[in-house]
């Protein structure tokens, strides 16, 4: 969630080239993962691939979406996404502070 937004503001990377590199990484990174759990037997077959078309139908309407969508409507979107998302974190860390 904090590659997209970095890279369009550091080094001013397109937010459609940044949404690409975002998700290559998260898929490199979930395959290795995966790989390991299904290796140690600690996977539910039925569960992966009912979330495996899940996200297969999310990737292709967020394509869709991306591919029609001005640069500046999907950067107003993931700065919003990214700022609730950390109000929200913030506000349940405050509720439940974590043990020392």
């Amino acid at each position: 969630m904090i590659a997209t937004p970095a890279l369009t503001v550091l080094p001013g990377v397109d937010i459609h080239l940044a949404i690409g590199a975002s998700i290559v990484s998260v898929i490199a990174t979930s395959s290795g993962a995966a790989a390991t759990c299904v290796k140690d037997k600690m996977t539910n077959l039925r569960v992966g691939t009912f979330l495996e078309l899940a996200t297969t139908v999310g990737a292709i309407a967020g394509a869709a979406v991306a591919a029609y969508t001005n640069s500046f409507v999907l950067e107003l979107a993931f700065w919003t996404i990214l700022l609730v998302s950390g109000a929200v974190g913030q506000r349940d860390r405050r509720r439940h502070p974590a043990e020392p």
